[in-house]
């Protein structure tokens, strides 16, 4: 489909692209579905918001994000083309996913591979953590799920190099960043006021995993503070708590990535992945499509014995 006409008084243009609709929104930034005035090529813009281009910490968060992304080659994390402006408004142009985030499809119930996402979201934060890179941000809003099925990881703006010993709060409190809807995946020994590591970010992936399979959060809570509470004091759930008859190797691999004593966790995604790839190879289940199969019948006998 070609893009608008340039000469038109309503276009606004993003250097060469036609900015389109807007289709996310996040704390600091939003991001536009654009298009290539020449080639028509569809890319996505993430712009920060117009409330942050006087904050030096919010524009620092901008540029590390731009520097993660072009660090990274890997498949699932979408590529940095360029650096741009929109007006006086930092912008960075990348890979548009043609796809919805994976809280999306639970929030509405649409069908999808659960068990093949969470493998492959597993084995995403595993190549990460392998470069070296904490995400700091893990969490269903921030996987996406492609229309040909491929998972996505996106909003690399808390991430760090393992190296960086600065706690996590510090960083979001200094960058006036806004901790609610996070703490259900945050690691306990952040909220007391840590520093990030592997394990915190594998806490994180663990807090996703249970949220995939069962379709609720790992901690309950009618807030952010609340929900803290409860995940320093340990209140964790396990997935055995939300759904039974699941081989009991797979809860024991989320519920320990969950685990509120980090010692107890898996050093770093790898580990996790590796874990999850013996499964496979000795269990019974041999594929995640048939393990998905057996968790859609025993969560809808559930349903409809409740």
């Amino acid at each position: 489909m070609p893009a608008p006409s340039v000469s038109s008084n309503t276009t606004r243009m993003l250097g060469p692209y036609v900015l389109g609709p807007r289709v996310g929104l996040g704390g600091f930034a939003e991001v536009f579905k654009v298009q290539h005035h020449q080639s028509h090529e569809v890319v996505a813009a993430k712009v920060l918001r117009k409330e942050f281009v006087q904050d030096s910490s919010a524009l620092e968060g901008f540029e590390r994000e731009a520097s993660m992304l072009q660090s990274l080659d890997l498949r699932g994390i979408p590529k940095l083309i360029k650096k741009d402006r929109l007006g006086d408004r930092p912008a960075l142009i990348m890979d548009f996913i043609r796809g919805h985030p994976l809280h999306k499809f639970l929030q509405e119930k649409i069908e999808f591979d659960k068990v093949s996402s969470l493998t492959a979201m597993i084995r995403l934060v595993a190549s990460l953590h392998a470069a070296g890179i904490l995400h700091n941000d893990l969490k269903p809003e921030n996987f996406m799920l492609g229309s040909d099925n491929t998972v996505y990881l996106v909003d690399f703006g808390n991430a760090t190099h393992a190296s960086d010993k600065m706690s996590l709060l510090g960083r979001l409190f200094r960058r006036r960043r806004s901790i609610s809807g996070t703490p259900a995946y945050m690691a306990p020994e952040l909220i007391r006021g840590g520093a990030p590591n592997y394990r915190t970010d594998v806490y994180a992936l663990g807090a996703c995993a249970h949220y995939v399979l069962t379709g609720q959060t790992l901690i309950e809570g009618s807030g952010a503070t609340s929900k803290m509470r409860k995940a320093v004091k340990g209140k964790q759930k396990s997935v055995s708590e939300r759904i039974s008859r699941l081989p009991r190797d797979l809860v024991q691999i989320v519920d320990r990535a969950c685990s509120p004593d980090p010692d107890m966790r898996p050093l770093d995604a790898q580990s996790m992945s590796h874990q999850l790839q013996r499964h496979f190879k000795s269990g019974y289940y041999r594929k995640p499509t048939e393990l998905n199969s057996v968790l859609n019948r025993l969560k809808a006998q559930e349903h409809s014995s409740g």
